[in-house]
């Protein structure tokens, strides 16, 4: 950007296809929310763009829900069982994420949005930032229970909206020498993806056990029988403004590029011991690769967290990893080595619950381990282990001695949820020019005690750049 600026515009939009009730939900039939940035010699800052409204989960009679009691622990029919994936909030509603175009050319289409988000977020945000800054306007929180409670009225919330497009600190030009202005299409998700159960440990023994409040389980209504609804929804965002020389420039069609990181989807399944999942990019600058695991049967299943991050599993057993190798064209790359998870423990000749080497080239996956200054990725959420000292275990947790040296984690219940942070997936490129694939094909092979009985979806996000070319002739995009 040569241009000088000269002001800064605060704008707010509405969907171009409200419904007469202002209310976008999938059981209501109104699932599709349009929004039209128009073009302008202006520059949209990315990352102001959000996405704001109200939130409301209903039980089948359109009453608001009871979770927990209301006060307190609350037991039987008085218990609801309903809420929203904890990590991701609000943003589990979006289902796909779509920019495009006003002649329809597509920026960045992005299947499963809540699946990609499920990776990001936990994986760069701390158990403070799911509480504090994010709780605000994204409804999340490291203790599900905790954010089930909030859900028990409307809540407002502002969203920012994580493609690669509207990511980091570039601009995007909305002139003629530019993206000639954008759609974005966000389709809402169904009910039963969105509405899930809650964590609750005993609370006799913040250490016990945490337990899926669901169905039955919980004494209270089917989740089956509550739905969500998001009203009076609206675009909010920064427009750069240029001096008169920059908008000239922006107005007078030439030919030229514009370059941006995108993400995009694909799915699979991994199912035996021994399996090799080889994917066709069809990118040619990849500078990263994202897999995330669940049961398949989690799926769309409103009596699991189905958009959780699990390890691969035996249905409710654990299927622990032997080797993780990662491939382009039946090559060994860019890891050169084969990870191995089966290594003896420092202090016994027994194995690690925590595939720590794998892990860690899934963070880094997401962003550069160097760079990785807060995570929710812990022992405590890996492995169940509480990150303060447990001298004192023999004691009742509430006398003075327990707590001597205890840390920062005090009690259990202010640590997260025991939910893993994982994922397989690795950096391509870390000086970000990006890897040819757009010829060959990426595999990654999983050694793992898989019994071929209990399928596990794959669920790949790939970032990538591509490159937007416009002329007097008109615009088009290629990755």
């Amino acid at each position: 950007m040569s241009a000088n600026i000269i002001a800064t515009e605060k704008v707010q939009i509405d969907p171009i296809n409200a419904p007469p009730d202002s209310s976008f939900s999938f059981r209501g039939g109104y699932p599709i929310i349009s929004f039209l940035i128009a073009q302008s010699d202006k520059y949209l800052v990315g990352k102001s763009l959000r996405l704001c409204g109200e939130f409301n989960i209903t039980d089948g009679a359109g009453a608001p829900i009871l979770n927990n009691g209301g006060v307190g622990i609350g037991n039987g029919a008085t218990r609801k069982n309903c809420s929203i994936d904890s990590r991701v909030g609000v943003a589990s509603a979006i289902r796909q994420v779509t920019l495009s175009t006003l002649d329809n050319q597509t920026l960045e289409h992005i299947k499963e949005y809540p699946r990609l988000l499920s990776s990001l977020v936990p994986a760069t945000h701390g158990g403070a930032d799911l509480n504090n800054g994010n709780a605000l306007g994204n409804i999340t929180s490291s203790r599900s229970i905790v954010q089930a409670c909030s859900l028990n009225t409307k809540r407002s919330f502002s969203i920012p909206i994580r493609c690669g497009l509207l990511s980091g600190t570039g601009l995007v030009p909305l002139g003629q020498n530019g993206t000639r202005g954008m759609i974005m299409n966000l389709e809402c998700a169904p009910d039963s993806s969105v509405l899930q159960p809650w964590l609750l440990g005993e609370a006799t023994d913040p250490q016990a056990v945490e337990t899926l409040q669901s169905g039955s389980a919980a004494g209270g209504a089917q989740i089956g029988d509550f739905s969500y609804t998001l009203s009076n929804v609206h675009l909010t965002y920064d427009l750069l403004v240029p001096d008169e020389e920059g908008a000239q420039m922006m107005n007078n069609a030439s030919n030229g590029a514009l370059q941006y990181n995108a993400y995009s989807s694909l799915y699979s399944v991994i199912n035996s011991s021994d399996q090799t999942v080889s994917l066709n990019l069809g990118a040619s600058k990849v500078q990263s690769i994202i897999h995330n695991i669940v049961p398949t049967t989690f799926v769309n299943n409103s009596q699991q967290l189905s958009n959780g991050t699990y390890k691969l599993q035996n249905g409710a057993a654990i299927a622990p990893i032997k080797e993780v190798a990662y491939s382009k064209a039946g090559i060994l790359f860019p890891r050169e080595n084969r990870i191995d998870e089966q290594q003896p423990g420092v202090i016994s000749n027994e194995k690690s619950s925590i595939d720590a080497i794998t892990l860690e080239t899934y963070l880094s996956s997401i962003k550069n381990i160097n760079d990785l200054d807060n995570t929710l990725a812990s022992a405590q959420t890996e492995d169940g282990k509480a990150t303060r000292l447990n001298a004192y275990e023999g004691l009742n947790r509430n006398t003075p001695e327990r707590n001597i040296g205890g840390g920062e984690d005090r009690w259990g219940m202010t640590l997260a949820n025991k939910r893993p942070v994982f994922g397989l997936g690795i950096r391509q490129d870390i000086f970000r020019h990006g890897v040819d694939y757009s010829r060959t094909p990426y595999s990654v092979r999983v050694r793992s005690e898989l019994d071929g009985q209990h399928p596990n979806s794959l669920f790949t996000y790939i970032l990538a750049s591509s490159t937007l070319l416009y002329s007097p002739e008109g615009i088009r995009v290629v990755s």
